[in-house]
C-alpha cells in the first residue's frame, strides 16, 4: 500500500494530513509466509527442520584446516545456531563457525548441534582422522666439495640428515648413503 498524504508537525506529534493511496503489487508469495519481531526489525521466519553435514568422515594432514560443511534443512531455513566440539582437541580443534584443523596425529569426533529455543535440537558426528606427514628434511654438519669431485667421492661422514615432520615432533635420523 502507498499512501500519497502528507504529515504536518502538531507541537511536537506528527499527524497524517488527509490524502489517497493506493494498492500496488510487486510480486505473489505462493508458500506461506511468517515474518517474525525481534524487537528491533521484522524479518522472514522459516524454521529449520533437520541439518546436513558436508561428510560423516574427515581425513586431515597435521596443520591442514577444512570446513565442517553443516548447512540448515531446508537450505532457506532463517533460525538455529551451530555450535561445534571436538572429542579430542589434541588430534584436531574446531572453531565457532566450524572450521576443523589438524593438530596432532590420531582420530577423534567433531558433534555438530544446531538448535533454537522452541525448536527440536539436531546433532550429527563427524568422525576425524589426523596424519603427521614429512614437510622436509633438515640437514645438520658441513659438507666440502670441490670443483671437479665425483657424487661417488662426495664424504658425507660429517653430515646428518633428520626428517621435518608437520607436528613439530623430533624427526628421525635419514641415511645419506650413497
Amino acid at each position: 500500500y502507498k499512501w500519497t498524504g502528507s504529515i504536518y508537525d502538531a507541537g511536537g506529534q506528527s499527524s497524517p494530513i488527509a490524502g489517497t493511496g493506493e494498492a500496488i503489487i510487486e510480486g505473489y508469495v505462493v508458500d506461506q509466509v511468517i515474518y517474525r519481531y525481534d524487537g528491533n526489525v521484522w524479518g522472514l521466519y522459516v524454521p529449520y527442520t533437520d541439518m546436513e553435514l558436508g561428510s560423516d568422515t574427515l581425513t586431515l594432514n597435521v596443520g591442514e584446516s577444512v570446513s565442517a560443511g553443516a548447512t540448515r534443512v531446508p537450505a532457506n531455513a532463517t533460525t538455529g545456531k551451530f555450535t561445534y566440539a571436538s572429542s579430542n582437541e589434541a588430534v584436531a580443534t574446531v572453531s565457532p563457525n566450524g572450521v576443523i584443523k589438524g593438530v596432532g596425529e590420531g582420530t577423534c569426533n567433531i558433534t555438530v548441534t544446531l538448535s533454537e529455543e522452541g525448536q527440536e535440537t539436531k546433532t550429527g558426528t563427524i568422525a576425524v582422522t589426523v596424519n603427521d606427514v614429512i614437510t622436509g628434511i633438515e640437514i645438520r654438519g658441513n659438507i666440502e666439495v670441490k670443483q671437479g669431485t665425483a657424487l661417488a667421492d662426495v664424504d658425507l661422514s660429517e653430515v646428518e640428515a633428520y626428517l621435518v615432520w608437520a607436528s613439530g615432533k623430533q624427526g628421525e635420523r635419514v641415511s645419506l648413503a650413497n
